[in-house]
């Protein structure tokens, strides 16, 4: 019976020892832990990380291994084996590690996952400092990361594990996307679309507005262009075996308008479970230049006209020019250098050197009597009027309208080049309210040729050109090709100087002429000279003068002829200096287009100000270097031999 009770205790004990052994297995096959291969040299379990150099300490991650994607079919399993180990590669055992799933495609890293399921967030290394956790896959494709780290120490870099899960019938399509200009964005949009076609079938280029797109296949999140300059490669997944797809890429400026985009149509056919990558060029759409262009451009002329030789020479249009600024620089003197020459001639009398200096004296201060601030200020008039003459801004426009060829950047004849007005530098009042010159040098005024009285001024021309590259920059430029254009000179002068600048120098709507400078002005100040009280000469102009000559002589006889001389002679010096006048600014109407012939010198550089994708400015007016240049070859009449210029302009829409 005792040897009976022995045998059922030595069974009993043989059957807990193989309960025992069974445990001890299925703890060395536990999804929590992998306890193989100890180092007896290694650390203890219940190590203290306080007391181990944890910053000399690492994980590393051996399967998936060398940084491989662990890849998993879809309802499998597979295993993630990550060891912690200290200084010379000892493992370091009994030690929690956490297991987070941080992001994915698809937002699978919702907790629960819907994609993918890990046995537990963490793991104790066993002896060999190794943890197994066990990962499985959903019916689901992603692309998930899985951050493995020392729970709660942060001293320890973590590392990072992608899994991914496919169904058996698919393969990966990577996209990579290269770009080399200069053009400013940061997330690249890609897309795929389900064609047997080309790039041809899903847009044409340039592709400016997305909505244009059909609908795609699929799309894929923005992917970054990195501070480098790269853009991050965008992979779709589990794309179905058999199936090949156009590559479409490109990015946005902030108003939603297409500034890169590229496509590949190489439609790669992949088979199962395999991989392959496309490159898409990215390129630039072009900055659309069509539309209409305010324009300023300033002409110095002057130095073109011609001027004779000697003073007893016949007035070319250059000494017109010369006079009509020695009018508002010294009033006097002018008046007297033209008509005192051909009074003395009418009259038959011989003005003595001497008196001169006193006459135009006497022509000055009647002029100030009537204008105080002309005289008081002569200096700024006469460098404004200067100006004026020697640097003729014109304002009007540039219509460009259609864009440049696509592939040769040439714009089509027919481009059109037009001025309306003038403006110029007319600083008087600003002086006048208590300002300096220097103050004042912006002070300028703009006119229409509607509000000079020239309604049916037209100064129009029409251009071929281009949009290229610049010579000296990598910026773009406009090339605008040599054209004609009618620039009537004189008539636009005459017309700022009647219509406007007389009439302000002496707050007098009707003194818009010389004719009216000479009548209004010259002549009633001999009149109110010789007749302050206004009781002798009823009269005005020049028949005023007459009556003032007849009152002098006295006698009836010699009073009737002083009269007739007088009167006669001071129509025919107004006549004669007035026609002079006009008959010039005639002659200085450059009435061919062989006479003015325009076209740009250098680099004109276009900009794109505000990233709308439109150019908006043709040089900049900020500073006199930075606008555009007019190469010009002027012509004073069609025998004239033509003489080079440069004039400046600037354009913005």
């Amino acid at each position: 019976m005792e040897h009976s009770k022995g045998a059922i205790l030595m069974k009993r004990q043989t059957l807990l020892w193989a309960i025992l052994a069974l445990a001890v297995l299925a703890g060395a096959c536990d999804e929590g832990t992998k306890n193989t291969n100890p180092d007896p040299d290694g650390f203890q379990d219940g190590t203290n990380l306080d007391t181990i150099d944890i910053e000399r300490s690492y994980l590393e991650v051996i399967n998936p291994p060398n940084g491989e994607a662990l890849k998993l079919f879809f309802q499998s399993d597979s295993n993630l084996e990550v060891g912690f180990f200290g200084p010379d590669a000892l493992p370091i055992p009994n030690v929690s590690l956490a297991f987070e799933i941080l992001s994915s495609t698809d937002n699978c890293a919702a907790t629960p996952s819907p994609c993918v399921k890990l046995n537990s967030l963490t793991g104790q290394t066993g002896p060999d400092g190794v943890v197994l956790m066990k990962v499985s896959s959903f019916s689901k494709a992603a692309d998930i990361s899985i951050q493995v780290s020392v729970e709660g120490n942060d001293a320890v870099a973590p590392e990072m594990i992608l899994v991914q899960i496919r169904p058996k019938d698919s393969y990966d399509l990577k996209v990579e996307f290269t770009y080399s200009g200069a053009r400013q964005f940061t997330v690249v949009k890609p897309m795929l679309f389900e064609t047997q076609q080309t790039c041809a079938d899903v847009f044409t280029p340039p592709m400016r507005d997305p909505r244009n797109l059909p609908t795609a296949a699929r799309q894929n999140p923005d992917t970054p262009r990195n501070a480098d300059g790269t853009i991050t490669a965008s992979t779709f997944i589990a794309l179905p075996t058999g199936k090949s797809y156009v590559a479409v890429g490109y990015a946005e400026t902030a108003a939603g308008l297409v500034t890169v985009y590229g496509c590949n149509d190489e439609r790669p056919t992949v088979g199962d479970g395999l991989g392959h990558t496309v490159t898409v060029q990215l390129v630039e759409v072009p900055i659309t230049v069509k539309g209409t262009y305010k324009l300023t451009s300033n002409f110095n002329l002057l130095s073109g006209l011609p001027r004779r030789a000697v003073a007893t020479d016949s007035m070319e249009a250059g000494d017109w020019v010369d006079m009509i600024v020695m009018l508002f620089q010294n009033p006097g003197q002018m008046l007297y250098t033209l008509l005192g020459p051909y009074i003395e001639d009418i009259g038959g009398i011989s003005i003595p050197a001497g008196l001169e200096p006193v006459i135009v004296a006497m022509i000055n201060d009647g002029i100030t009597a009537a204008a105080p601030d002309w005289l008081n200020n002569i200096l700024t008039v006469g460098d404004d009027i200067t100006e004026l003459v020697t640097s003729l801004q014109l304002v009007g426009e540039f219509v460009i309208n259609e864009e440049p060829n696509a592939e040769t950047g040439v714009l089509a004849a027919g481009q059109v080049h037009r001025y309306t007005g003038v403006s110029f530098v007319w600083r008087l009042p600003c002086i006048k309210e208590g300002n300096t010159p220097a103050a004042c040098s912006n002070a300028r005024t703009g006119l229409s040729f509607v509000e000079l009285g020239k309604p049916n001024l037209a100064i129009e021309g029409t251009f071929s050109g281009a949009v290229t590259k610049c010579a000296n920059s990598n910026d773009q430029c406009i090339v605008i090709d040599q054209h004609g254009m009618t620039v009537p000179y004189g008539e636009i002068l005459l017309a700022i100087i009647e219509g406007w600048a007389l009439p302000a120098l002496f707050n007098d709507p009707l003194i818009d002429s010389l004719d009216q400078l000479i009548q209004r002005v010259l002549l009633q100040y001999i009149v109110d000279w010789y007749d302050p009280t206004g009781t002798l000469i009823t009269t005005t102009g020049c028949e005023a003068v007459g009556d003032v000559l007849a009152d002098v002589a006295g006698d009836s006889f010699v009073s009737s002829v002083a009269k007739s001389i007088g009167e006669y002679a001071c129509n025919e010096g107004i006549s004669y200096l007035t026609n002079l006048i006009y008959d010039q600014a005639a002659k200085l109407t450059i009435d061919t287009e062989d006479n003015l012939v325009l076209s740009t010198l250098g680099d004109c550089k276009i900009k794109d100000a505000d990233g709308n994708l439109e150019y908006d400015m043709m040089g900049d007016p900020l500073t006199e270097e930075s606008r555009c240049t007019w190469d010009i070859k002027f012509r004073f009449s069609a025998t004239s031999d033509p003489v080079d210029m440069t004039g400046k302009f600037h354009a913005a829409r």
